[in-house]
């Protein structure tokens, strides 16, 4: 997948998580912001001109203290990865999170996705 293949990816686990959520299939909402991050993550990557996959959470990590210290965000992606996507990312497998501690991270991690996709448009005009 190129840049606009990841972004156009990231839009359509948004719109899925959106539809789910409405559709009260909070179990897997959760799991399409994940992939929504995920999919930003990667179009970080080709934004920066790494072609490839990140393929872990230790690379994803790195690729956000990256633009943590580019834009001199502090610790605000990272934590945003740990504190709401990989809960949400387990949610999936574990049904752990209540209605409303579903619904907080929901919105923290849509919140999340966007910011990755005006980075991820910053990194790719500044080349």
């Amino acid at each position: 997948m190129n840049h606009a293949q990841h972004i156009a990816a990231t839009e359509l686990c948004l719109f899925s998580e959106s539809l789910l959520t409405q559709s009260s299939a909070g179990l897997v909402a959760a799991e399409a912001i994940w992939g929504a991050a995920v999919h930003a993550i990667d179009a970080i990557n080709h934004a920066r001109g790494v072609n490839r996959h990140a393929g872990n959470n230790a690379t994803r990590r790195n690729i956000l203290r990256f633009l943590e210290e580019k834009y001199g965000l502090g610790p605000d992606l990272t934590d945003a990865f740990k504190a709401s996507l990989i809960v949400l990312h387990n949610h999936f497998y574990t049904g752990r999170l209540s209605e409303a501690e579903l619904g907080d991270n929901l919105q923290k991690g849509r919140d999340f996705v966007r910011t990755l996709i005006e980075l991820s448009a910053r990194n790719l005009t500044e080349g």
